[in-house]
């Protein structure tokens, strides 16, 4: 479970009840309340609890185009979602095996890296502020593994 606390907290990843390409926009809402910003078109919706703020991409119409459609599952299904903490979190303090991710110091800040996850789809986003020896996490993106990627990827004839 993601859920802010005291200092020293561990984190988990992941949201309960959450998964990319199965959780349904009312199945979601049922646990993390209605959104306070939507944007329809995109299909882009934010939450907001005491703790975090998530940000919710959900599917379109099964197998039409663009990203939002490239799916075998309902339309209104969870794409993949990121969660930002609504007060500093060490990354010390966010309990993921750094050994199986990669990381990503291409970006154009300095400071700022990411350590990525393929496999089980999460990216981590970090930075190291000026004058701080400590890493924090700027957001943690969750979004389909390559296995449900592949398993429910629609093909190229729909």
């Amino acid at each position: 479970m993601i859920a802010a606390g005291v200092d020293g907290q561990q984190y988990k990843l992941g949201l309960p009840g959450v998964s990319p390409l199965k959780t349904s926009r009312i199945s979601f809402e049922k646990i993390y309340g209605q959104p306070v910003v939507k944007n329809p078109e995109n299909r882009v919706f934010k939450y907001r609890t005491d703790n975090l703020s998530i940000e919710v991409t959900y599917t379109g119409k099964p197998c039409s185009e663009g990203i939002r459609g490239e799916y075998r599952v309902r339309q209104n299904t969870l794409l993949y979602y990121t969660v930002f903490y609504r007060k500093p979190v060490k990354i010390s303090d966010v309990k993921f095996d750094i050994n199986r991710f990669a990381k990503d110091e291409s970006g154009d800040l300095l400071n700022h890296f990411q350590y990525i996850n393929l496999d089980e789809g999460v990216t981590i986003r970090a930075y190291v502020p000026g004058g701080d020896n400590n890493t924090y996490v700027n957001g943690i993106k969750y979004y389909p593994s390559l296995k449900e990627e592949a398993h429910r990827k629609c093909s190229k004839g729909k």
